[in-house]
């Protein structure tokens, strides 16, 4: 389970609930994007897409949105290689 620090709009503490939901909250692996918001996890969008107007395209300040996706990517993998 991923969550985003500065999500305003399902605050990161909406995990706690799925933590606290769950049979077994140790076999859930929760990562808090420290300056991740709403939309970070999706993927970057193109730079003609990128506007304040449109929600999806922004992050916080300070937010590499292709860097974090990198790191995700890698993170998934080691996930799924050590899960099996």
């Amino acid at each position: 389970m991923i969550t985003g620090k500065k999500d305003t709009i399902t605050p990161s503490f909406h995990g706690e609930f799925v933590l606290n939901g769950v049979s077994d909250a140790e076999r859930i692996q929760h990562i808090v994007i420290e300056n991740g918001g709403y939309c970070s996890v999706l993927s970057p969008f193109p730079d003609f897409m990128r506007s304040p107007t449109f929600l999806p395209s922004q992050d916080p300040e300070g937010f590499n949105r292709k860097e974090f996706h990198e790191d995700l990517q890698n993170a998934i993998l080691n996930f799924l290689l050590h899960s099996c």
